[in-house]
């Protein structure tokens, strides 16, 4: 894997233009973009009841942001779906949900 660290600024027009160094491999890139700059104000893109409340924890400062350690590499769907399947004869999550609020 390459890596590669810039800095830049993002003006209003929300543009990024970077020149890359001419060792730069060529090929699809994952892009993670990480301000440094908080911003108070709900984006105009993202008006959204989710969105508006991430704002709002962000603006409190008490949104954390965990960074995705390096190598690391995302689940497949059928990775996904296998870990989101009950196994066979597994009681339902609501069965047990109920179970638990029953002896209270």
């Amino acid at each position: 894997m390459f890596a590669l660290k810039l800095k830049a600024t993002i003006d209003v027009t929300r543009k990024l233009v970077i020149d890359l160094p001419p060792d730069t491999p060529i090929g699809d890139v994952e892009l993670t973009i990480l301000s440094s700059a908080h911003n108070d104000i709900v984006s105009e893109v993202d008006l959204s009841e989710r969105g508006q409340m991430y704002a709002r924890l962000e603006a409190a400062g008490v949104l954390t942001h965990h960074p995705v350690p390096p190598g690391i590499v995302p689940l497949t769907p059928e990775e996904r779906l296998q870990l989101g399947t009950l196994a066979k004869g597994a009681r339902p999550s609501l069965d047990l949900i109920d179970e638990d609020r029953s002896e209270r």
